[in-house]
């Protein structure tokens, strides 16, 4: 899922951090999360985004990447977002925090990476 970097969700992504891997989003990790994105329709294209929400694929992936808009927050979109294990398999124990060899908690940018892996 992707959420704006808000104190309060900050807060509880803080509190799951042992079953969950979490970062901050670029463009390209957006536009490939995005191609996998399904409305009811089907997939989600800038036709769809334009019609609905009056505006440019570019503008609603710089807007989604800033924290303006709230996928869950649109009724046109299914959730949740269906992603592949990654390519080449993860790096280190799938039960382990990233600093002691494994995959879970924070990333920063390097969730891109993973991203652009699982899509």
């Amino acid at each position: 899922m992707i959420y704006p970097a808000e104190e309060q969700i900050v807060g509880m992504i803080r509190r799951v951090q042992s079953y969950v891997t979490w970062g901050e989003l670029n463009m390209e990790g957006a536009k490939a999360i995005i191609s996998r994105l399904e409305t009811f329709k089907g997939k989600l294209d800038e036709g769809i985004i334009k019609e609905k929400m009056g505006i440019t694929l570019e503008e609603f992936l710089r807007d989604l990447v800033e924290g303006r808009i709230r996928l869950n927050k649109q009724d046109f979109v299914k959730l949740p977002i269906r992603l592949h294990p990654p390519k080449k398999g993860f790096k280190g124990k799938v039960n382990s925090f990233l600093g002691s060899g494994g995959e879970l908690g924070y990333r920063g940018d390097k969730i891109n990476e993973l991203v652009r892996r699982m899509v």
